[in-house]
């Protein structure tokens, strides 16, 4: 009896984190367009454009891969893991030494808010 009185609270919490990974995804999707619109516009110099444009486009790869298989989560066990994976891969771009110190700055941002709260 327990059990099927706690699962819609259960689930409608798990729902709640996953759109707050959510979020916090799109914010570095939209960061990531500001910048690459900046280069474009010449109003953010770059050392090495063509090679921060490949470094983007693989990390909005990475976050689209992210995305996918956050959708496809069940458990909280998989959410975790899925939270952890994601926690790493930020916690990478954070260290990164050919972006810009504004977008590293952003990834360890997201990869604090993916710390278990």
């Amino acid at each position: 009896m327990q059990a099927s009185f706690y699962a819609p609270a259960h689930e409608e919490l798990m729902e709640r984190r996953k759109e707050a990974y959510k979020r916090s995804l799109f914010q570095l999707r939209l960061r990531l367009a500001s910048t690459e619109y900046d280069i474009e516009r010449k109003r953010l110099a770059v050392n090495n454009p063509i090679q921060l444009y490949k470094d983007i486009l693989q990390i909005k790869i990475s976050i689209k891969e992210l995305e996918d298989k956050l959708n496809t989560l069940k458990t909280d066990d998989d959410l975790e893991k899925w939270r952890e994976t994601a926690k790493a891969v930020f916690a990478s771009f954070s260290q990164e030494k050919t972006l810009p110190a504004f977008l590293s700055e952003a990834f360890k941002s997201v990869a604090d808010q993916f710390r278990v709260r």
